[in-house]
């Protein structure tokens, strides 16, 4: 969630958030490298604004087979859509808040006597660490976005503006990723990112 400047357009507000702004939706392979980014109103539902990317990502990754996605995208009128229109499968990665087959414990399924220990180690300041599949990929692109100051508030106008920066600052990350492996491993090395 960004805030657009005073005069922006497509502002709208977030009555889940409470504030008012545009919200991304960033479509990312499991490196976190963006394939498809949309800006819209802060008012734009989850799975309406889901949607809407992925019909417009459908032709740039045929390749694509599963999607996974927040408890905001949970339902089945929005697997059914994905299914029917891109005929992606959708995998919904639950919050560790709620308990459910996807807490996994160091790559590794556990019980739900396992995950309330691992929570009460972690409460506690013991050693212990619960990882969610897939869970923070697009939040820490979403952090390496931000972390440019440009994109930390919105100061476009237009929302396909601060589209286009958000593919620069990939291109960017790109290019330093191609470079730093350059410098490392020789031009001959294979890249594997």
């Amino acid at each position: 969630m960004s805030k657009p400047p005073k005069k922006g357009a497509s502002k709208g507000f977030d009555a889940g958030k409470k504030v008012k702004g545009r919200k991304r939706f960033l479509l990312c392979d499991t490196l976190g490298n963006i394939l498809h980014v949309m800006v819209c109103a802060a008012s734009t539902q989850e799975r309406e604004g889901g949607k809407v990317l992925l019909e417009a990502a459908k032709e740039k990754c045929p390749r694509l087979e599963t999607i996974f996605v927040d408890n905001g995208y949970n339902g089945e009128k929005f697997e059914d859509w994905v299914l029917q229109k891109t005929s992606w499968k959708v995998e919904v990665v639950k919050h560790a808040s709620s308990f459910s087959r996807y807490a996994v414990i160091v790559g590794s399924e556990i019980t739900a006597e396992a995950y309330q220990a691992a929570i009460a180690k972690w409460k506690t300041g013991k050693k212990g660490f619960v990882v969610l599949k897939k869970r923070w990929v697009v939040e820490r692109t979403n952090a390496w976005v931000v972390r440019h100051r440009r994109l930390r508030v919105d100061y476009e106008y237009l929302p396909e503006t601060t589209e286009a920066w958000i593919y620069l600052v990939n291109i960017r990350l790109l290019i330093r990723r191609l470079a730093k492996h350059y410098l490392e491993n020789g031009s001959g090395a294979p890249l594997y990112c």
